[in-house]
Protein backbone atom coordinates (compact mmCIF):
# COMPACT_ATOMS: atom_id res chain seq x y z
CA UNK A 1 0.00 0.00 0.00
CA UNK A 2 2.51 2.50 1.28
CA UNK A 3 4.95 1.31 -1.70
CA UNK A 4 2.76 2.73 -4.39
CA UNK A 5 1.94 6.00 -2.44
CA UNK A 6 3.97 8.26 -5.23
CA UNK A 7 2.15 6.60 -7.42
CA UNK A 8 -1.07 8.53 -6.45
CA UNK A 9 -3.05 11.81 -8.06
CA UNK A 10 -3.92 11.51 -5.21
CA UNK A 11 -0.82 12.69 -3.05
CA UNK A 12 -0.17 15.37 -5.71
CA UNK A 13 -3.14 17.17 -5.46
CA UNK A 14 -3.25 16.22 -1.66
CA UNK A 15 0.02 18.43 -1.78
CA UNK A 16 -1.03 21.26 -4.00
CA UNK A 17 -3.87 21.57 -1.41
CA UNK A 18 -1.84 21.86 1.28
CA UNK A 19 1.07 24.11 -0.32
CA UNK A 20 -1.93 26.79 -0.87
CA UNK A 21 -3.35 26.52 2.87
CA UNK A 22 -0.04 28.17 4.00
CA UNK A 23 -0.41 30.37 1.70
CA UNK A 24 -3.94 31.50 2.47
CA UNK A 25 -3.19 31.10 6.36
CA UNK A 26 -0.83 33.73 5.85
CA UNK A 27 -2.76 35.84 3.66
CA UNK A 28 -5.75 35.62 6.10
CA UNK A 29 -3.42 36.50 9.29
CA UNK A 30 -1.82 39.51 7.32
CA UNK A 31 -5.68 40.78 6.35
CA UNK A 32 -7.72 39.26 8.95
CA UNK A 33 -11.09 40.06 7.08
CA UNK A 34 -9.72 37.52 4.51
CA UNK A 35 -11.25 34.92 7.25
CA UNK A 36 -14.63 36.10 6.71
CA UNK A 37 -14.24 35.19 2.89
CA UNK A 38 -12.51 32.18 2.78
CA UNK A 39 -14.22 30.40 5.48
CA UNK A 40 -17.84 30.39 4.18
CA UNK A 41 -15.99 29.49 0.40
CA UNK A 42 -13.87 26.83 2.79
CA UNK A 43 -17.64 25.52 4.04
CA UNK A 44 -19.66 25.74 0.40
CA UNK A 45 -16.69 23.63 -1.04
CA UNK A 46 -17.21 20.84 1.70
CA UNK A 47 -20.84 20.85 1.62
CA UNK A 48 -20.37 20.30 -2.55
CA UNK A 49 -17.75 17.76 -2.10
CA UNK A 50 -20.03 15.91 0.42
CA UNK A 51 -23.09 15.83 -1.92
CA UNK A 52 -20.65 14.53 -4.44
CA UNK A 53 -19.23 11.95 -2.51
CA UNK A 54 -19.73 10.98 1.04
CA UNK A 55 -15.78 9.67 1.55
CA UNK A 56 -15.40 13.49 1.96
CA UNK A 57 -16.48 13.02 5.70
CA UNK A 58 -13.61 11.43 6.53
CA UNK A 59 -11.25 12.98 4.15
CA UNK A 60 -11.76 16.64 5.69
CA UNK A 61 -11.49 16.25 9.22
CA UNK A 62 -8.42 14.41 8.42
CA UNK A 63 -6.90 16.31 6.05
CA UNK A 64 -7.36 19.28 8.39
CA UNK A 65 -6.04 17.66 11.32
CA UNK A 66 -3.08 16.17 10.47
CA UNK A 67 -2.06 19.62 8.28
CA UNK A 68 -3.56 21.82 11.24
CA UNK A 69 -1.50 21.70 14.42
CA UNK A 70 -3.82 22.79 16.58
CA UNK A 71 -6.16 24.37 14.23
CA UNK A 72 -6.79 28.02 14.49
CA UNK A 73 -4.85 28.71 10.81
CA UNK A 74 -8.34 29.92 9.51
CA UNK A 75 -11.06 31.58 12.37
CA UNK A 76 -13.51 34.55 12.78
CA UNK A 77 -13.17 35.88 16.00
CA UNK A 78 -16.55 36.32 17.59
CA UNK A 79 -15.77 38.41 20.59
CA UNK A 80 -12.61 36.94 22.12
CA UNK A 81 -14.23 33.42 20.41
CA UNK A 82 -12.56 31.87 17.70
CA UNK A 83 -14.63 30.25 15.94
CA UNK A 84 -12.23 27.90 13.54
CA UNK A 85 -12.42 25.63 10.11
CA UNK A 86 -11.81 23.19 12.74
CA UNK A 87 -14.53 23.38 14.21
CA UNK A 88 -16.95 24.63 11.52
CA UNK A 89 -15.91 21.25 9.86
CA UNK A 90 -16.93 19.36 12.66
CA UNK A 91 -20.19 20.81 12.73
CA UNK A 92 -20.85 20.44 9.46
CA UNK A 93 -20.84 16.67 9.76
CA UNK A 94 -22.01 16.56 12.98
CA UNK A 95 -25.47 18.59 10.86
CA UNK A 96 -24.85 15.46 8.38
CA UNK A 97 -25.05 13.02 10.81
CA UNK A 98 -28.50 14.56 12.43
CA UNK A 99 -30.12 14.32 9.00
CA UNK A 100 -28.70 10.54 7.60
CA UNK A 101 -28.61 8.68 11.11
CA UNK A 102 -31.75 6.64 11.42
CA UNK A 103 -30.60 4.84 8.05
CA UNK A 104 -27.36 3.64 9.47
CA UNK A 105 -28.99 2.40 12.84
CA UNK A 106 -28.27 -1.26 11.42
CA UNK A 107 -24.81 -0.64 11.79
CA UNK A 108 -24.40 0.61 15.19
CA UNK A 109 -25.23 -2.86 16.16
CA UNK A 110 -24.97 -4.40 19.59
CA UNK A 111 -22.70 -7.01 17.92
CA UNK A 112 -20.28 -4.42 17.11
CA UNK A 113 -17.29 -4.61 20.10
CA UNK A 114 -16.05 -1.36 18.80
CA UNK A 115 -19.54 0.65 18.87
CA UNK A 116 -19.48 -0.26 22.49
CA UNK A 117 -16.04 0.78 23.36
CA UNK A 118 -16.39 4.16 21.93
CA UNK A 119 -19.59 4.60 23.65
CA UNK A 120 -17.70 3.66 27.14
CA UNK A 121 -15.25 6.32 26.30
CA UNK A 122 -17.59 9.03 25.06
CA UNK A 123 -19.69 8.43 28.09
CA UNK A 124 -16.96 8.91 30.50
CA UNK A 125 -15.92 12.39 28.62
CA UNK A 126 -19.13 13.22 29.54
CA UNK A 127 -19.73 12.68 32.89
CA UNK A 128 -16.35 14.35 33.08
CA UNK A 129 -17.28 17.80 32.12
CA UNK A 130 -21.00 17.22 34.11
CA UNK A 131 -18.80 16.87 37.15
CA UNK A 132 -16.76 19.52 36.58
CA UNK A 133 -19.84 21.74 36.18
CA UNK A 134 -21.66 20.20 39.47
CA UNK A 135 -17.94 21.47 41.35
CA UNK A 136 -18.48 24.71 39.96
CA UNK A 137 -15.59 25.01 37.90
CA UNK A 138 -15.68 27.95 35.35
CA UNK A 139 -17.76 26.85 32.56
CA UNK A 140 -15.24 27.75 30.22
CA UNK A 141 -12.84 25.83 31.20
CA UNK A 142 -15.01 22.96 31.26
CA UNK A 143 -15.38 23.18 28.04
CA UNK A 144 -11.97 24.23 26.91
CA UNK A 145 -10.93 21.24 28.79
CA UNK A 146 -13.51 18.53 27.27
CA UNK A 147 -13.48 20.06 23.67
CA UNK A 148 -10.55 18.03 22.89
CA UNK A 149 -12.16 14.74 23.23
CA UNK A 150 -14.79 15.56 20.55
CA UNK A 151 -13.11 14.04 17.83
CA UNK A 152 -14.00 10.52 19.08
CA UNK A 153 -17.21 10.96 18.17
CA UNK A 154 -15.63 10.82 14.79
CA UNK A 155 -15.64 7.64 15.16
CA UNK A 156 -19.95 7.35 15.21
CA UNK A 157 -19.76 9.48 11.93
CA UNK A 158 -17.27 7.50 9.85
CA UNK A 159 -18.30 3.72 10.91
CA UNK A 160 -21.40 3.57 8.18
CA UNK A 161 -19.83 5.03 5.12
CA UNK A 162 -16.38 3.62 5.71
CA UNK A 163 -14.83 1.58 2.21
CA UNK A 164 -11.60 -0.13 2.19
CA UNK A 165 -11.05 1.23 -1.00
CA UNK A 166 -10.65 4.58 0.46
CA UNK A 167 -7.65 3.97 2.21
CA UNK A 168 -5.04 4.86 -0.11
CA UNK A 169 -6.32 8.18 -0.76
CA UNK A 170 -6.44 8.82 2.98
CA UNK A 171 -2.71 7.35 3.48
CA UNK A 172 -2.07 9.50 0.56
CA UNK A 173 -4.26 13.11 2.31
CA UNK A 174 -2.07 12.27 5.38
CA UNK A 175 1.63 11.73 3.82
CA UNK A 176 0.80 14.67 1.89
CA UNK A 177 -0.13 17.06 5.03
CA UNK A 178 3.18 15.27 7.16
CA UNK A 179 5.24 16.10 3.87
CA UNK A 180 3.89 19.42 3.77
CA UNK A 181 4.36 20.02 7.77
CA UNK A 182 8.67 18.85 7.24
CA UNK A 183 8.98 21.16 4.72
CA UNK A 184 7.82 24.07 6.15
CA UNK A 185 9.76 22.95 9.33
CA UNK A 186 12.80 23.15 7.58
CA UNK A 187 12.21 26.37 5.40
CA UNK A 188 11.19 27.92 8.81
CA UNK A 189 14.49 26.56 10.44
CA UNK A 190 17.16 27.67 7.56
CA UNK A 191 15.31 31.05 8.08
CA UNK A 192 15.45 32.12 11.90
CA UNK A 193 19.08 30.32 12.12
CA UNK A 194 20.17 32.33 9.61
CA UNK A 195 18.47 35.84 10.71
CA UNK A 196 17.36 36.93 7.19
CA UNK A 197 16.98 40.78 7.20
CA UNK A 198 14.39 40.78 4.39
CA UNK A 199 12.53 37.62 6.11
CA UNK A 200 10.14 39.59 8.23
CA UNK A 201 11.12 37.01 11.25
CA UNK A 202 9.08 38.88 13.83
CA UNK A 203 6.19 38.47 11.55
CA UNK A 204 6.70 34.99 10.88
CA UNK A 205 6.99 34.36 14.46
CA UNK A 206 3.60 35.82 15.71
CA UNK A 207 2.06 34.01 12.67
CA UNK A 208 3.13 30.81 13.79
CA UNK A 209 2.21 31.66 17.42
CA UNK A 210 -0.83 33.09 16.69
CA UNK A 211 -2.38 30.54 15.10
CA UNK A 212 -1.01 28.09 17.23
CA UNK A 213 1.07 26.54 15.22
CA UNK A 214 3.63 25.79 17.27
CA UNK A 215 6.87 26.73 19.04
CA UNK A 216 9.78 28.80 17.77
CA UNK A 217 13.02 28.95 20.85
CA UNK A 218 15.72 30.49 20.60
CA UNK A 219 18.12 27.88 21.85
CA UNK A 220 21.70 29.26 21.01
CA UNK A 221 23.30 32.50 18.86
CA UNK A 222 22.16 31.06 15.17
CA UNK A 223 20.40 27.99 16.64
CA UNK A 224 16.28 28.13 16.71
CA UNK A 225 13.80 25.12 18.22
CA UNK A 226 10.93 24.89 15.64
CA UNK A 227 8.03 22.53 16.87
CA UNK A 228 4.99 22.37 15.35
CA UNK A 229 2.24 20.15 17.37
CA UNK A 230 1.39 18.04 13.64
CA UNK A 231 5.12 16.81 13.99
CA UNK A 232 3.16 13.60 15.65
CA UNK A 233 2.03 12.98 12.17
CA UNK A 234 5.47 13.89 10.71
CA UNK A 235 7.14 11.45 13.16
CA UNK A 236 4.23 8.78 12.64
CA UNK A 237 4.63 9.00 8.68
CA UNK A 238 7.79 8.25 8.76
CA UNK A 239 7.21 5.48 11.14
CA UNK A 240 4.73 3.88 9.18
CA UNK A 241 6.98 4.01 6.35
CA UNK A 242 10.42 2.68 8.09
CA UNK A 243 7.66 -0.30 9.78
CA UNK A 244 6.31 -0.86 6.41
CA UNK A 245 9.53 -1.15 4.66
CA UNK A 246 10.38 -4.21 7.58
CA UNK A 247 7.20 -6.30 7.53
CA UNK A 248 6.49 -6.30 3.38
CA UNK A 249 8.32 -9.36 1.52
CA UNK A 250 10.24 -7.59 -0.91
CA UNK A 251 9.47 -4.05 -2.00
CA UNK A 252 12.46 -1.22 -1.23
CA UNK A 253 12.25 2.30 -1.14
CA UNK A 254 12.38 3.83 -4.33
CA UNK A 255 14.91 7.17 -4.46
CA UNK A 256 11.82 9.46 -4.18
CA UNK A 257 10.28 7.87 -0.92
CA UNK A 258 13.83 7.73 0.53
CA UNK A 259 14.44 11.46 0.07
CA UNK A 260 10.51 12.08 1.33
CA UNK A 261 11.22 9.76 4.59
CA UNK A 262 14.66 11.63 4.94
CA UNK A 263 12.74 15.01 4.61
CA UNK A 264 10.27 13.96 7.03
CA UNK A 265 12.83 12.65 9.87
CA UNK A 266 15.21 15.58 9.35
CA UNK A 267 12.02 17.57 10.48
CA UNK A 268 11.61 15.34 13.61
CA UNK A 269 15.21 16.04 14.77
CA UNK A 270 14.75 19.78 14.17
CA UNK A 271 11.36 19.87 16.32
CA UNK A 272 13.68 18.72 19.09
CA UNK A 273 10.96 16.99 21.19
CA UNK A 274 12.07 15.06 23.64
CA UNK A 275 8.38 13.35 24.00
CA UNK A 276 8.27 12.41 20.17
CA UNK A 277 11.99 11.00 20.17
CA UNK A 278 11.38 8.87 24.02
CA UNK A 279 8.15 7.52 21.69
CA UNK A 280 10.17 6.54 18.77
CA UNK A 281 12.60 4.93 21.22
CA UNK A 282 10.78 2.77 23.25
CA UNK A 283 8.37 1.72 19.75
CA UNK A 284 11.82 0.75 18.29
CA UNK A 285 12.61 -1.55 21.07
CA UNK A 286 9.21 -2.67 21.40
CA UNK A 287 8.98 -3.50 17.31
CA UNK A 288 11.97 -5.19 17.91
CA UNK A 289 10.46 -8.11 19.46
CA UNK A 290 7.37 -8.00 17.90
CA UNK A 291 8.23 -7.65 14.14
CA UNK A 292 12.55 -9.00 13.97
CA UNK A 293 10.58 -12.62 13.06
CA UNK A 294 8.56 -10.94 9.74
CA UNK A 295 11.86 -8.64 8.97
CA UNK A 296 14.24 -11.48 9.35
CA UNK A 297 12.35 -13.56 7.27
CA UNK A 298 11.39 -11.35 4.78
CA UNK A 299 13.41 -10.80 1.20
CA UNK A 300 16.33 -8.02 0.81
CA UNK A 301 16.74 -7.54 4.40
CA UNK A 302 20.42 -6.51 4.32
CA UNK A 303 19.21 -3.87 2.32
CA UNK A 304 16.24 -3.17 4.48
CA UNK A 305 18.50 -2.27 7.18
CA UNK A 306 20.97 -0.21 5.38
CA UNK A 307 18.46 1.63 3.70
CA UNK A 308 17.04 2.71 7.15
CA UNK A 309 20.28 3.57 8.46
CA UNK A 310 21.09 5.41 5.43
CA UNK A 311 17.53 7.53 5.76
CA UNK A 312 18.71 8.72 9.47
CA UNK A 313 22.15 9.56 8.05
CA UNK A 314 20.49 11.47 5.18
CA UNK A 315 18.44 13.75 7.67
CA UNK A 316 21.34 14.79 9.64
CA UNK A 317 23.26 15.79 6.68
CA UNK A 318 19.95 18.03 5.12
CA UNK A 319 20.04 19.71 8.68
CA UNK A 320 23.73 20.63 8.24
CA UNK A 321 22.95 21.57 4.77
CA UNK A 322 19.83 23.71 5.78
CA UNK A 323 21.84 25.29 8.90
CA UNK A 324 25.54 25.98 7.07
CA UNK A 325 24.73 27.01 3.88
CA UNK A 326 24.80 29.58 2.86
CA UNK A 327 27.87 29.52 6.06
CA UNK A 328 26.41 30.25 10.02
CA UNK A 329 27.80 31.47 13.11
CA UNK A 330 29.76 28.77 15.03
CA UNK A 331 27.35 25.68 16.75
CA UNK A 332 27.87 22.86 18.61
CA UNK A 333 24.80 20.57 17.66
CA UNK A 334 26.01 17.98 20.00
CA UNK A 335 25.52 20.33 22.89
CA UNK A 336 22.19 21.42 22.07
CA UNK A 337 20.85 17.93 21.32
CA UNK A 338 21.87 16.38 24.13
CA UNK A 339 20.87 19.16 26.27
CA UNK A 340 17.65 18.16 25.01
CA UNK A 341 17.85 14.39 26.70
CA UNK A 342 20.27 15.26 29.80
CA UNK A 343 18.50 18.78 30.45
CA UNK A 344 16.47 17.59 34.22
CA UNK A 345 16.96 21.54 35.22
CA UNK A 346 15.47 22.77 32.00
CA UNK A 347 12.80 25.04 32.32
CA UNK A 348 10.16 23.04 30.90
CA UNK A 349 11.15 19.19 32.41
CA UNK A 350 11.48 20.93 35.52
CA UNK A 351 8.05 22.76 35.65
CA UNK A 352 6.53 18.87 34.27
CA UNK A 353 9.05 17.43 37.54
CA UNK A 354 7.40 19.94 39.95
CA UNK A 355 3.90 19.31 38.79
CA UNK A 356 4.10 15.29 38.92
CA UNK A 357 3.90 15.35 42.76
CA UNK A 358 1.25 17.85 42.49
CA UNK A 359 -1.14 16.51 40.16
CA UNK A 360 -0.89 12.47 42.10
CA UNK A 361 -1.65 14.32 45.52
CA UNK A 362 -5.16 15.76 43.71
CA UNK A 363 -5.48 12.78 42.33
CA UNK A 364 -5.47 10.79 45.47
CA UNK A 365 -7.99 12.79 47.06
CA UNK A 366 -10.41 11.68 44.50
CA UNK A 367 -8.72 8.46 42.54
CA UNK A 368 -11.97 6.85 41.71
CA UNK A 369 -14.96 9.51 41.07
CA UNK A 370 -12.21 11.93 39.49
CA UNK A 371 -12.39 15.84 39.99
CA UNK A 372 -13.84 16.59 36.54
CA UNK A 373 -13.00 18.53 33.99
CA UNK A 374 -12.23 22.27 34.36
CA UNK A 375 -9.87 21.35 37.63
CA UNK A 376 -7.11 23.54 38.17
CA UNK A 377 -3.85 23.11 40.23
CA UNK A 378 -1.11 25.36 40.91
CA UNK A 379 2.61 25.17 40.75
CA UNK A 380 5.60 26.41 40.55
CA UNK A 381 7.41 26.83 37.16
CA UNK A 382 10.35 28.16 35.45
CA UNK A 383 8.86 28.07 32.08
CA UNK A 384 9.23 31.46 30.58
CA UNK A 385 6.14 30.48 28.76
CA UNK A 386 4.35 30.22 31.44
CA UNK A 387 5.61 32.95 33.55
CA UNK A 388 4.79 35.09 30.61
CA UNK A 389 1.16 35.06 31.45
CA UNK A 390 1.40 35.07 35.58
CA UNK A 391 3.44 36.82 37.55
CA UNK A 392 7.47 36.61 38.11
CA UNK A 393 6.66 35.19 41.36
CA UNK A 394 6.58 31.60 39.62
CA UNK A 395 3.73 29.99 40.40
CA UNK A 396 0.93 29.43 37.53
CA UNK A 397 -2.49 27.75 38.16
CA UNK A 398 -4.08 25.78 35.00
CA UNK A 399 -6.37 22.84 34.13
CA UNK A 400 -4.52 21.90 31.15
CA UNK A 401 -1.36 19.48 31.76
CA UNK A 402 1.45 17.65 30.20
CA UNK A 403 0.86 14.51 31.87
CA UNK A 404 -1.86 13.36 29.33
CA UNK A 405 -2.36 9.91 31.16
CA UNK A 406 -2.64 11.03 34.45
CA UNK A 407 -4.97 14.41 33.73
CA UNK A 408 -7.23 11.80 31.99
CA UNK A 409 -7.15 10.26 35.62
CA UNK A 410 -7.31 13.88 37.70
CA UNK A 411 -10.52 14.84 35.41
CA UNK A 412 -12.24 11.72 35.07
CA UNK A 413 -11.52 9.05 37.66
CA UNK A 414 -9.90 5.81 37.61
CA UNK A 415 -12.97 4.41 35.10
CA UNK A 416 -12.53 7.22 32.44
CA UNK A 417 -8.84 6.22 32.59
CA UNK A 418 -9.49 3.07 31.74
CA UNK A 419 -11.94 3.84 29.13
CA UNK A 420 -9.42 5.43 26.93
CA UNK A 421 -6.90 2.25 27.77
CA UNK A 422 -8.66 -0.02 26.94
CA UNK A 423 -9.72 1.80 23.73
CA UNK A 424 -5.74 2.17 22.65
CA UNK A 425 -5.33 -1.67 23.84
CA UNK A 426 -7.91 -2.77 21.64
CA UNK A 427 -6.54 -1.22 18.46
CA UNK A 428 -2.77 -2.68 19.56
CA UNK A 429 -4.15 -5.76 20.24
CA UNK A 430 -6.54 -6.33 17.33
CA UNK A 431 -4.05 -4.66 15.00
CA UNK A 432 -1.41 -6.72 15.47
CA UNK A 433 -4.14 -9.75 15.63
CA UNK A 434 -5.52 -8.76 12.06
CA UNK A 435 -1.97 -8.35 10.74
CA UNK A 436 -1.07 -12.06 11.76
CA UNK A 437 -3.91 -13.66 10.41
CA UNK A 438 -4.60 -11.94 7.34
CA UNK A 439 -2.67 -12.53 4.06
CA UNK A 440 -1.85 -10.74 0.80
CA UNK A 441 -2.14 -6.71 1.56
CA UNK A 442 -2.74 -7.01 5.45
CA UNK A 443 0.29 -4.51 6.97
CA UNK A 444 -2.31 -1.85 7.50
CA UNK A 445 -3.35 -3.57 10.42
CA UNK A 446 0.07 -3.34 12.08
CA UNK A 447 0.50 0.42 11.38
CA UNK A 448 -2.72 0.83 13.25
CA UNK A 449 -0.38 -0.94 16.12
CA UNK A 450 2.16 1.02 15.67
CA UNK A 451 0.30 3.87 15.88
CA UNK A 452 -1.60 2.76 18.87
CA UNK A 453 1.78 2.10 20.60
CA UNK A 454 3.26 5.23 19.69
CA UNK A 455 0.31 7.89 20.22
CA UNK A 456 0.55 6.00 23.96
CA UNK A 457 4.19 6.51 24.65
CA UNK A 458 3.97 10.28 23.76
CA UNK A 459 0.60 10.67 25.87
CA UNK A 460 2.67 10.30 28.61
CA UNK A 461 4.66 13.52 28.16
CA UNK A 462 2.43 15.61 25.79
CA UNK A 463 -0.91 15.21 25.40
CA UNK A 464 -1.80 14.14 22.59
CA UNK A 465 -5.18 11.42 23.18
CA UNK A 466 -6.89 14.64 24.70
CA UNK A 467 -6.69 16.36 21.06
CA UNK A 468 -7.72 15.76 17.56
CA UNK A 469 -4.06 15.08 16.80
CA UNK A 470 -4.38 12.11 18.46
CA UNK A 471 -8.21 11.03 18.64
CA UNK A 472 -8.42 11.67 14.96
CA UNK A 473 -6.39 8.91 14.45
CA UNK A 474 -7.76 6.77 17.01
CA UNK A 475 -11.03 6.96 15.68
CA UNK A 476 -10.08 6.01 12.05
CA UNK A 477 -8.16 3.17 13.27
CA UNK A 478 -11.18 1.79 15.03
CA UNK A 479 -13.55 2.36 12.19
CA UNK A 480 -10.93 -0.04 9.95
CA UNK A 481 -10.80 -2.26 12.51
CA UNK A 482 -14.19 -2.49 13.05
CA UNK A 483 -15.20 -3.43 9.31
CA UNK A 484 -12.90 -6.40 9.29
CA UNK A 485 -14.85 -7.66 12.04
CA UNK A 486 -17.96 -6.31 9.95
CA UNK A 487 -16.65 -8.65 7.08
CA UNK A 488 -15.49 -11.37 9.62
CA UNK A 489 -19.74 -11.65 11.08
CA UNK A 490 -21.05 -11.80 6.94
Amino acid sequence: MLNNLLNSNTLLKALIVFTAAEVFSLAAYEFNDLNWLLLPIFIILGIWLINKSSRWIIYLPLAEIAWGSLGRSFAWDLGGFDLSLRMLIFLLLTFWWLIHWQQYRKIYSARNTYLKIWLFAIIMIIYGAVLGTINGYSLTNVFNDANGYYALIYFLYWLPIYKSEWLSDIVAIITAAAIVVAVKTIIIFHLFTHNYFFANLQYLYIWLRDTRVGELTPLAENYWRIFFQSHIYVALVWLLGIVNLTITKSKLFTWPQFIIWSVLFSAVLVSLSRSIWLALFIFLIIWLIVGFRQWWSSDNKGKKFVLIIASVFSSVVIIFLVLFIPPNGPINLSNIFTSRINSPNEAAASSRMVLLPVMLNSIKQHPLIGSGFGKELQFATKDPRQLAVVSQQGYYQTYAFEFGWLDAWLKMGFFGLLSLLYLIWTIVKNGLKYWRQEKGDSEIYALLAVGGIFLTVTHFFTPYLNHPLGLGFVSLAGVILAQHDTKSYN
